[in-house]
């Protein structure tokens, strides 16, 4: 019975381990209550995807609580309304205190960014030691070695340009490896490592880049793992492979069209940019085989079904769990609101507190919208929602997303508005869902099919776009689709209905 107890703690505390810790984020925003505030962090560097950790509303004196559940190091952001900070996690610290800035306090330069204030962290916390690394390489770049604090000449571009541009990076290396060299933080260690990496592989003027590159290679990539998770890793490697497809040559590339073109071969194209002696290792290779594709999806190049056929291979034959994600949300990104390939999914709590998602209607067309209570001719189309509804309802969700800043807003607008009876539901503050619909302006309108495939990511309005303009609007599409769904409707032979 002992041992039946022991083994049972064990196994209980591997799924311990593999839910990861979870972490309190403390926070103030002053300037922001009653504003939702996100956590999230990047899902890869490569697609910029990102998923949200947790979420909730600040309170009126502007403090909130999140939640983040992590089993390493992750750089998170935190997000209220359009404006993020930086904020790495260390599962082994329990509870952060951070301080987000006012509006009035935000650096203008620095957009849409801002840099969060931390209390109570430790000399040896992962962003201590990021903020003190930091501090050190802008004094170098912008000032010079930091025991020289007057040198007027001094600039990125004598580091890059000049002949001993690569000496001078030689000398801050060796000055970081000497102020860190009681640091024991694997993460950190490697943060910095890749961050010189990325002014190695230019330095030293225009003569000397090819040979910085096999030099560059041989010390920070061949034989190494690839750090996923360390951002200053993935953005040196992508500096490195910048533009891959192009690294083949004159002959490669023409082979190259072909095999996208005319194939779709994952398995060629793979053999073909390995042929590289940059890209010679499998993984890696892999890796810039998926970077191509994304910089290339767009060029008119190659043939974006067969592209996307390619990522598709990835996941599945790939060997390497990490290159298999990457391919996977490559394609989400690039397809999202392509006709034809899957929608993105949400998920809403409408005013009737019923939880819809993407797939909750069966077999049913959603006619998606997005919404300002204040907007005019959101105003104006939704009168003629309720006559659509009555007509096309059988066969077509009606859903109206309120992006209002106060939540409150959309219940007093159903209120005044008792004929609107669809799904209406508030973003709360969800700006991945505004991403994801690439939402820049309203009102705007989504067809997704029955099958959760998007049908047209521009869809027509229920009025025209303006007076005089051609009368065409979405109800002749939704006529199109009561006419096609009531002719398949299944015929039973020698069966009334």
């Amino acid at each position: 019975m002992i041992k039946i107890y022991l083994v049972m703690l064990f196994v209980f505390g591997l799924c311990l381990n593999n839910f990861g810790q979870n972490v309190t984020v403390h926070g103030r925003a002053p300037g922001f209550a009653g504003k939702y505030v996100y956590i999230n962090c990047y899902s890869d560097y490569l697609s910029q995807a990102y998923k949200k950790l947790d979420y909730t509303i600040i309170d009126t004196a502007g403090n909130f609580s999140l939640i983040a559940n992590l089993d390493k190091i992750t750089e998170t952001f935190i997000q209220i309304q359009d404006k993020s900070g930086v904020l790495y996690i260390d599962p082994n610290t329990s509870d952060y205190y951070i301080y987000f800035p006012s509006l009035e306090q935000q650096d203008y330069y620095n957009g849409k960014s801002v840099q969060l204030v931390m209390d109570s962290l430790d000399k040896n916390d992962i962003n201590t030691l990021i903020i003190d690394y930091q501090q050190r390489l802008n004094h170098f770049l912008h000032v010079g070695p930091y025991d020289a604090r007057n040198d007027t000449t001094w600039n990125l571009a004598r580091i890059i340009l000049s002949p001993e541009g690569l000496e001078e990076i030689g000398k801050f290396e060796a000055a970081c490896k000497a102020e860190y060299a009681n640091v024991d933080h694997p993460f950190f260690l490697d943060y910095v490592k890749y961050s010189i990496a990325g002014y190695e592989q230019f330095a030293g003027g225009i003569n000397n880049i090819n040979h910085n590159k096999k030099w560059v290679y041989d010390k920070y990539i061949g034989n190494k793992d690839i750090l996923y998770d360390n951002p200053n890793y993935m953005y040196f490697l992508f500096e490195f492979y910048e533009k891959p497809f192009n690294m083949l040559g004159r002959t490669n590339f023409i082979a190259l069209e072909e095999l996208i073109n005319d194939y779709a071969s994952y398995g060629l194209l793979l053999n073909l940019i390995r042929s590289e002696y940059l890209l010679q290792d499998p993984q890696i290779s892999e890796l810039i085989l998926i970077k191509g594709i994304l910089e290339e999806y767009h060029s008119g190049r190659y043939y974006k079904e067969n592209l996307i056929h390619i990522l598709d291979s990835v996941n599945l034959s790939s060997p390497f769990e990490q290159n298999k994600i990457l391919a996977n949300n490559l394609k989400h990104i690039l397809t999202r609101l392509e006709k034809g390939y899957t929608a993105p999914d949400f998920s809403l709590i409408t005013t009737q507190l019923d939880t819809i998602t993407r797939d909750s209607f069966n077999k049913k067309y959603i006619y998606l919208d997005f919404f300002h209570t204040e907007s005019t001719p959101s105003l104006s189309e939704k009168l003629l929602m309720p006559d659509l509804k009555t007509k096309y309802g059988k066969y077509i969700e009606f859903i109206s997303i309120c992006l209002d800043e106060d939540p409150k807003a959309l219940n007093r607008f159903l209120k005044q508005n008792p004929t609107y009876d669809w799904h209406f539901a508030h973003y709360e503050g969800d700006l991945t869902l505004l991403e994801n619909y690439n939402v820049r302006s309203v009102p705007c309108y989504y067809l997704i099919g029955p099958d959760g495939e998007m049908i047209d990511a521009n869809a027509l309005r229920p009025a025209p776009l303006s007076p005089g303009a051609e009368y065409i609007t979405i109800d002749k599409t939704f006529w199109a689709i009561r006419t096609k769904m009531q002719q398949h409707k299944e015929i039973r032979i020698g069966v009334k209905d």
